[in-house]
């Protein structure tokens, strides 16, 4: 079980695990008598981290404000607002509220979803 952190016995990536089949693989491929399976080595199984990308140099990058100021195009470069589309501040604060709020606490504010 994962719990008692032996995963790497079921989840390996050769077909046997110390001269005899490794268990998933066995129940996967060996015990199935559906021909739609196809156990090849393409189809082997890898233990890998669960969470990739959370490293302390990405969290250090993604901490300052990224916030756009009046009429920039990107953080720190001003932009026509005839021709290109340029931030506001009412513009973020209805995205902040309108989009990212309810995507983040799973709010549908008004709609009525009991079937």
């Amino acid at each position: 079980s994962i719990l008692k952190n032996n995963v790497i016995r079921y989840c390996h990536s050769n077909i046997t695990c110390n001269g005899e089949i490794c268990p998933l693989r066995q129940a996967i491929c060996e015990n199935n008598i559906s021909s739609s399976i196809d156990c090849n080595d393409l189809n082997n199984v890898y233990l890998i981290n669960g969470i990739p990308g959370l490293k302390d140099w990405q969290f250090k990058n993604n901490f300052k404000s990224m916030y756009m100021k009046d009429e920039e195009i990107k953080n720190g470069i001003l932009g026509d607002s005839n021709v290109e589309v340029v931030s506001k501040t009412t513009t973020s604060f209805f995205i902040l509220v309108g989009i990212f709020f309810p995507s983040v606490t799973g709010i549908m504010a008004g709609s009525n979803r009991s079937g």
